[in-house]
C-alpha cells in the first residue's frame, strides 16, 4: 500500500515523525521500518522483499484524535505559511490582535472600576448611616415625647 503524505496532513507527519521528503516507511506485522537506503528501484524492491528483516522496527504509533492543541498548532502553521508568503499581512494581523486585546483589557478594567466605585459608595453610605444613628438617638432622648391628638384634646 502506498500513501503520499503532503504538507497538509500534519497529523500523519507527526504520528510517523516525517521530517523530510521523501520519507519512505515500510509497514509489516505491526511494525514500521524507515527505509534509509539508496533511492533506486532495485534497492527499494530488495528492502520490501525481505531486506527489512535485518532492520529493527518500531511499533506503529496509535492514531489519536486531534486535540485542541493539535488543531491550534495546525492553524497557526497554516497562518505562518500565509504570512511568510505575504509579509504585509503579519502587520495587519498583529494590529488587529493588538486592538482586540486592548479593547478586552479596557472592558475588563471598566468593569473592575465600576465595581470598586459601587463598593466604595456602599461602604460610605453604611458609615454615614452608622454615624447618623447615635445622633438621632441622642436628639430623641433630649426631646419630650410627641403628644398624640387625643392628649392635645384632653388638655
Amino acid at each position: 500500500y502506498q500513501r503520499r503524505v503532503h504538507g497538509k496532513e500534519r497529523s500523519l507527519q507527526t504520528r510517523f515523525q516525517v521530517k523530510g521528503f521523501p520519507t519512505l516507511i515500510f509497514f509489516k506485522g505491526g511494525k514500521q521500518l524507515s527505509y534509509r537506503g539508496a533511492r533506486t528501484t532495485e534497492a527499494m524492491q530488495e528492502f520490501a522483499e525481505g531486506g527489512y528483516v535485518e532492520q529493527w522496527g518500531d511499533a506503529v504509533p496509535v492514531m489519536l484524535e486531534p486535540g485542541l492543541l493539535d488543531m491550534v498548532v495546525e492553524h497557526l502553521m497554516e497562518l505562518l505559511q500565509v504570512v511568510t508568503r505575504n509579509p504585509i499581512q503579519i502587520a495587519e494581523i498583529l494590529s488587529i490582535g493588538f486592538i482586540f486585546g486592548l479593547g478586552i483589557s479596557l472592558f475588563i478594567a471598566g468593569c473592575y472600576i465600576k465595581t470598586a466605585l459601587r463598593e466604595r459608595e456602599t461602604a460610605r453610605d453604611k458609615r454615614a448611616a452608622e454615624a447618623a444613628a447615635p445622633k438621632a438617638q441622642e436628639e430623641d432622648k433630649g426631646k419630650a415625647p410627641a403628644k398624640s391628638e387625643k392628649d392635645k384634646k384632653d388638655e
